[in-house]
């Protein structure tokens, strides 16, 4: 089957971190139908589930954003268990590796006192990535991947945004209570 990334991705709007959310992942799935080929929609249909990049190794900019995204939660791990005074070495994951640029963005996210400000942090410095995996990249696969873990990124604000602050702190007493039940 050919691929028509050059006229997928001229139809989709641009992309701005914590910006207006065009439309859902399954939408945006149901416009690359037809113009690009199953096993891309299978990678990206793969990049929203819990299994995240699993078996995108032939793709070099989800190959690239998999270590990424390891080195960021491994060193996230690190600090979490230093803090806790636990052994991190059971918790990291050999796939990934963290540079410079994340350890001091994992270590500036934790100090912050809000949990959600150091979540922007961190999606912030996912955001910077994607960008740094997209340059030269302008009608191809490698883009087309780099806009959807964008849209996922900013679905997952725009979730939050919309959530009712009563009804999490509601769930956050409440659930507690009734897993020990």
């Amino acid at each position: 089957m050919p691929t028509y990334h050059i006229y997928l991705l001229a139809s989709l709007p641009m992309l701005q971190f914590q910006g207006q959310v065009p439309f859902s992942f399954e939408e945006f799935l149901r416009r690359c139908d037809g113009l690009i080929g199953e096993k891309d929609i299978a990678f990206l249909r793969r990049a929203s589930g819990p299994q995240g990049c699993e078996g995108a190794q032939a793709i070099p900019v989800l190959k690239r954003w998999h270590s990424f995204e390891c080195g960021l939660r491994n060193e996230l791990a690190k600090v979490r268990a230093q803090k806790k005074g636990l052994d991190a070495h059971q918790y990291i994951r050999q796939d990934g590796g963290a540079d410079f640029s994340v350890v001091s963005v994992v270590r500036r996210a934790l100090k912050t006192v809000s949990p959600i400000e150091a979540e922007k942090m961190l999606d912030e410095a996912r955001w910077h990535y994607l960008d740094e995996l997209a340059l030269g990249h302008y009608f191809d696969q490698e883009i087309l991947f780099t806009y959807a873990l964008k849209l996922l990124i900013n679905i997952r604000w725009q979730n939050i945004k919309d959530a009712d602050p009563s009804e999490c702190i509601e769930q956050t007493i409440t659930a507690p209570q009734a897993a020990a039940q």
